[in-house]
């Protein structure tokens, strides 16, 4: 269509009245590329874009075990398809499935309603809980081959609404969510609430640039200097025992020319009932943390160089602040091509330290990542 709007175009100016003709005609031909303008601008708003991305990786390691052998293979993470498009400048729509297992898993279903007198939206759908950065971030751009243990645990997605927008100008970006939760359609609902607080920010290509942006590390800082702030709170009525299920959650993120750095720390309240079991052990029957009465943080740097910016070096340090004080260090190592980028190397080097041996080793684990 816009194709067909640029010849139409060029034949209305090949076709349009020197300067000696009257002003009617130039008149007629302002009408004529106002209507050209109202019909490219209505097709803009009704198109739909449709991409995906692969993820895969391969771990090795003497220390843990898959049934009775040592772990040592490939996984699919994720063979992720999207579609999204604008029905009008007011309401947007996103699908998105994973295909990664023999069976497709719907992941996004939602309608987005924007309330541009407002500078609000509301989301209606199955979209991910509004908790952390960690987990609200792609699976095709993420630092690390893993997420950290919280960022795993609340990479969950659920039926629901949700209000959001702005405050301040922009610096606040704000999210309330009524969601199903653990009950599922039962009667009590889950509600999260997060706020970012935007204390420095850039600009790039004409474009406002933020902490906590779609990239992790520093490839998305466009070598701006900027500084966020987030919390998060979100409760899921109680146990069986009467436990409270509450999480707060605490993160920041700071870039500035090529250095990255990354903090979060979240509570749970005793009736939290997540096992926390990482992905990192790639399908192992190992232990994970018991998330209740805990408050795991992390603390990740990174550093983005060469002549084109395509390398990245990370390091992350978690605490899991269980029973067996289980700790895990990553070193991790990125190769960039491609503009989005479209194609991401990784390799993670991780070690746990912890007092309960099943789950106290190293991984080494390779990734790649394909954005379509």
């Amino acid at each position: 269509m816009r194709h067909l709007a640029l010849a139409l175009t060029a034949c209305v100016l090949a076709t349009s009245p020197s300067a000696g003709e009257d002003h009617e005609a130039w008149l007629g031909l302002d009408q004529e590329l106002s209507k050209l303008k109202t019909t490219v601008n209505a097709a803009a708003a009704g198109e739909t874009t449709v991409g995906g991305y692969l993820v895969s990786h391969y771990a090795s390691t003497n220390d843990f075990d898959v049934g009775s052998e040592e772990l040592g293979g490939w996984r699919l993470r994720a063979a992720r398809i999207e579609a999204r498009g604008n029905l009008n400048p007011d309401w947007s729509w996103k699908i998105s499935m994973d295909c990664s297992s023999q069976s497709g898993v719907l992941k996004d279903a939602y309608g987005d309603w924007t309330l541009s007198d407002l500078g609000t939206g509301l989301r209606w759908g199955q979209f991910k809980e509004p908790f952390l950065d960690s987990g609200l971030s792609s699976g095709s751009r993420q630092l690390m081959i893993d997420r950290t243990l919280s960022g795993d645990v609340n990479d969950e997605r659920q039926l629901g609404a949700m209000y959001y927008g702005t405050a301040r100008s922009g610096d606040i970006d704000w999210y309330v969510a009524v969601q199903n939760g653990l009950d599922g359609v039962a009667e009590k609902s889950q509600f999260s609430a997060r706020g970012v607080w935007h204390l420095a920010t850039g600009e790039h290509d004409g474009e406002t640039v933020k902490a906590f942006d779609k990239y992790q590390g520093a490839l998305g800082s466009h070598g701006q200097r900027l500084f966020s702030v987030g919390v998060a709170i979100q409760t899921d009525g109680e146990d069986a025992s009467g436990d409270d299920r509450n999480k707060l959650g605490l993160e920041a993120e700071y870039a500035w020319k090529n250095v990255y750095a990354h903090a979060e720390k979240v509570h749970y309240d005793d009736g939290i009932e997540d096992s926390g079991a990482h992905k990192t052990l790639s399908g192992t029957s190992g232990p994970g943390t018991v998330l209740a009465d805990t408050c795991p943080c992390s603390f990740t740097i990174s550093h983005l160089f060469g002549d084109q910016e395509q390398y990245e070096a990370a390091l992350r340090h978690e605490d899991h602040d269980d029973a067996a004080d289980t700790t895990r260090t990553t070193l991790g190592f990125n190769y960039y091509r491609g503009g989005d980028p479209n194609v991401r190397w990784q390799v993670n080097l991780s070690s746990f330290d912890s007092d309960n041996d099943d789950i106290d080793g190293t991984v080494l684990e390779a990734g790649l990542v394909v954005r379509i």
